[in-house]
């Protein structure tokens, strides 16, 4: 375990801990302190039974109201999550354990010795305490969980956690998508059988329509979220050995196939911020797939490219953020460089980026392509490195393009 997990899971369970050392104490310090006549230990314990009812009613009343109202706002997937949340199961236990052990003190109270009167209500008491206390962390909890962007890393958590310790999910989502064509790179982008397609074990959908509500809503950190955490997603699967790359190939359709559906969504709603970061993922997304397959990642994001700055275009002009369409030319660079950084010379992203000059001259866009290289290279020069290492890897980032400029120019300018 790292140094960084150690001091996440001590931040996250020491305020616990603090609030069961502080319920002990308040029952030891009633035990050692006072003494019980049988009368009022009768009325104190019936009024913590009636008292904790009435409170673990109300909360988990106003917990599900407002999980509800969550999920019909955003995904309906927040009631299973809260279903399996750790916080209000242990809630629901302490109170239902509390409430249990207050009536059987209460049924033998009068069967038992004074000694064991006391000891048996400074624990109902301690019991009492931890229940209270433990609202406050529970309030807090419930408010962060509700907003969208916890939805998004919970369910890609609960991902995770299914398909790593699974490979039986991970055959069916696989099977599924492989049925749909054996022949080409196009089952997501260009098979007439695929339209419409839902496979039923595709858990990635929900997130995936949690992340276009978003974009709908205009809610720029929930969206920048959960792309960030399809990308983890995909990672995380890639990175585990027992998979085929076969398997791995599949599964990065799937993302990517997603990736293209928030891609249209943010270019229809006119979203800067969304293309910003559908892309500059789905570039990483590409860049770990080359692994084991070096050929469909690269076609299906130029696909991507090439509907985003056409999508952009005809819904832009209603945002008035056509003349941004440039920034799409230069993430097709910068995939470009990347490629190139490992080895892998493509002409296909020199065409499509050729394409993508035409469509800038026949559109009459207040720029050319030569200010997208421009605009790249300041890119380039405005990253500073945190070491040397970073710092040979961009010198090398620029030279490449110096390079591929140089080309493009002489061949096609």
């Amino acid at each position: 375990m790292t140094d960084r997990k150690v001091r996440d899971v001590f931040l996250t369970y020491t305020p616990y801990i603090l609030i069961v050392i502080f319920s002990s104490l308040i029952g030891y310090v009633s035990y050692v302190t006072l003494k019980f006549d049988l009368n009022p230990v009768l009325y104190l314990l019936s009024a913590f039974i009636q008292a904790q009812s009435a409170i673990i009613a109300i909360v988990i009343t106003l917990t599900l109201i407002a999980v509800q109202l969550s999920s019909s706002e955003y995904s309906i997937r927040l009631l299973s999550v809260m279903k399996r949340d750790a916080l209000f199961n242990a809630i629901v236990i302490i109170y239902i354990s509390s409430i249990i052990y207050n009536a059987m003190l209460l049924s033998v109270i009068n069967k038992i010795g004074s000694e064991f009167v006391n000891a048996g209500l400074s624990i109902s008491i301690a019991n009492f305490s931890l229940s209270l206390v433990m609202l406050i962390p529970y309030i807090y909890h419930v408010l962060d969980l509700l907003r969208p962007e916890s939805i998004i890393i919970a369910l890609r958590k609960d991902l995770s956690k299914k398909y790593l310790n699974s490979n039986k999910h991970i055959g069916k989502l696989v099977e599924g998508y492989r049925k749909v064509d054996r022949r080409d790179v196009r089952p997501y982008f260009r098979h007439p059988s695929t339209r419409g397609l839902r496979i039923s074990d595709d858990d990635l959908i929900p997130l995936v329509d949690l992340i276009k509500k978003a974009i709908e809503k205009d809610d720029t950190y929930t969206i920048m979220v959960g792309i960030e955490n399809i990308a983890v997603f995909h990672e995380d699967l890639c990175n585990k050995k027992e998979l085929s790359n076969e398997e791995k190939k599949y599964i990065t359709r799937l993302v990517l196939r997603h990736i293209r559906r928030i891609c249209r969504k943010a270019c229809q709603c006119g979203d800067r911020g969304a293309i910003h970061d559908t892309l500059r993922y789905m570039n990483k997304i590409v860049i770990k797939s080359i692994r084991f397959e070096k050929e469909e990642p690269i076609i299906a994001a130029l696909n991507i490219f090439k509907m985003a700055y056409e999508e952009a275009y005809h819904t832009g002009r209603q945002y008035g953020f056509s003349g941004w369409i440039w920034r799409i030319g230069t993430y097709m660079c910068d995939l470009y460089v990347k490629l190139k950084a490992h080895d892998i010379d493509n002409s296909k992203i020199m065409n499509e980026i050729r394409k993508f000059d035409y469509f800038i001259k026949n559109n009459k866009l207040p720029y050319s392509i030569q200010y997208v290289f421009d605009e790249y290279e300041k890119y380039l020069k405005g990253i500073e490195p945190e070491n040397n290492k970073e710092k040979d890897k961009i010198e090398k980032d620029k030279k490449i393009f110096a390079e591929f400029r140089d080309i493009y120019n002489h061949r096609y300018q």
